[in-house]
């Protein structure tokens, strides 16, 4: 029989090792829609930038105006060239999110940062979570 630490050991390092190996999302926390298509978040150089029910944003998790967001996005293109940009909308928003969307694509796009994806969940996942 095995002793009780050596199980504890296993289940200790069964969960460092899946909490490594995880993307970490650093979004603001909004419900995030369902989308059908795309392929896993990738572990490199990444920004996110989410907007949130009220069309506000947040670099990072910090609050930004979309004048600072300008120039966060230049520093981003200008250090980190290859970097992708993650942005993430509110799904359970009241109102029309897509003027603030488009201006932020507009943005990320004239300062440089040609690697942007849309973050959303996958369709399946939502379907068996109701």
């Amino acid at each position: 029989m095995t002793p009780l630490i050596d199980v504890v050991f296993l289940l200790l390092t069964f969960f460092i090792y899946s909490l490594i190996m995880t993307v970490h999302a650093e979004i603001v926390p909004v419900s995030i829609s369902p989308l059908e298509s795309g392929t896993p978040a990738k572990v490199d150089d990444v920004s996110w930038v989410s907007i949130d029910s009220e069309g506000r944003y947040y670099l990072n998790r910090e609050p930004v105006t979309i004048e600072s967001l300008n120039e966060s996005l230049q520093l981003v293109a200008k250090e980190k060239p290859d970097a992708t940009l993650y942005v993430v909308v509110d799904g359970d928003a009241d109102m029309n999110l897509w003027p603030p969307f488009l201006q932020l694509i507009d943005r990320a796009r004239a300062v440089g940062v040609s690697n942007i994806s849309i973050v959303g969940r996958s369709k399946i996942e939502k379907e068996n979570s109701e």
